[in-house]
């Protein structure tokens, strides 16, 4: 099965309460959810800016999945 690029759609980011969020990624191939919250606020902030967006999705993705 060919690898799939990580999107910025596969994740729904709220925050929780201040510096504090909920990340919930839904796989591209399945549908299956992982969710975790977490206070990487640095994270969330390059995300939501598009910085380095492949490699901060992707270390994003790994949070959710542990």
């Amino acid at each position: 099965m060919p690898y799939i690029n990580d999107k910025i759609t596969d994740f729904q980011i709220n925050e929780v309460s201040r510096n504090y969020y909920k990340v919930t990624y839904t796989s591209p191939t399945n549908g299956k959810q992982w969710s975790k919250e977490t206070d990487d606020k640095e994270l969330i902030k390059n995300i939501q800016e598009q910085k380095a967006l492949i490699s901060n999705l992707r270390k994003l993705k790994f949070i959710c999945k542990l």
